[in-house]
């Protein structure tokens, strides 16, 4: 029986002002167009699922915006994430979005913080890493979701390799001993990924703006549209997932290596 619909969205890269690009991309518009679309293929979703650099320059009128849209396509509870292009304490500062772990029995979802004010690479730390263990160690869920921005796992991408979670290590010890973790997902890479790690799924969701082409050693970008990724999730522990990406889409032309 369905349990639980979620739109996951990531790296969507706001801006403050509404005129900005990013590699010449409109990254609100594009947004717009993803939400839209999404909501027409699937419906409305029980819960979004924000994985990190919402905002590029982590001002608040651009999570504003964010929250604004989310309340126009959705109306749905947003539980999100920090980026590498976020800022934390600003995020923190919107009391009404879920962070940290969010339930809906028999599911959790646990929220882990990547992010390293100022820096690219991920990294998780010993608090986050306590606080995962301590959440598992806490939970009375059946089947758990672990969110965080950076990726976990090699995507043979030597230039987005590098910005993997550094202790990415620590965290896969602690899921692979305990056995309801069903699913790890991630942003950051600007891409699809439909992987398993010890016979857990791992995903990467691609950018609601530009992409980035896989399997390059250094920055790229790839022609595919921008996307977002829904998930259906079931009672008995599986769940369906789908990668929906936007119709009409033309990469400008012209592009410089993003900040």
């Amino acid at each position: 029986m369905l349990s639980l619909r979620v739109l996951q969205l990531t790296d969507t890269h706001l801006f403050a002002a509404d005129d900005a690009t990013l590699l010449g991309v409109d990254t609100k518009a594009t947004l717009r167009h993803v939400c839209d679309y999404a909501v027409k293929r699937h419906g409305l979703p029980d819960l979004v699922l924000a994985t990190g650099d919402l905002a590029h320059e982590g001002e608040a009128r651009a999570y504003e915006f964010f929250l604004s849209l989310m309340d126009e396509y959705t109306h749905a509870p947003v539980a999100w994430i920090p980026g590498n292009h976020d800022s934390g304490p600003v995020m923190a500062g919107f009391a009404s979005v879920i962070r940290g772990r969010y339930q809906h029995d028999p599911w959790e979802f646990v929220l882990l913080d990547s992010h390293i004010e100022g820096k690219v690479p991920g990294r998780l730390g010993r608090d986050e890493i306590r606080r995962l263990s301590d959440s598992l160690e806490d939970s009375p869920a059946q089947h758990i979701v672990i969110a965080v921005h950076h990726h976990l796992l090699p995507i043979d991408a030597g230039w987005l390799d590098e910005q993997r979670i550094a202790d990415a290590d620590d965290l896969l010890r602690i899921v692979e001993a305990d056995s309801r973790v069903r699913l790890l997902v991630c942003g950051h890479i600007h891409q699809e990924v439909d992987t398993h790690w010890n016979g857990i799924r791992v995903l990467a969701t691609p950018s609601t703006c530009f992409q980035f082409l896989p399997r390059s050693e250094s920055f790229a970008l790839d022609v595919k549209a921008p996307g977002c990724r829904w998930f259906e999730f079931y009672e008995d522990g599986t769940f369906h997932t789908e990668v929906t990406r936007i119709e009409e889409f033309e990469l400008p032309s012209a592009v410089t290596k993003p900040r």
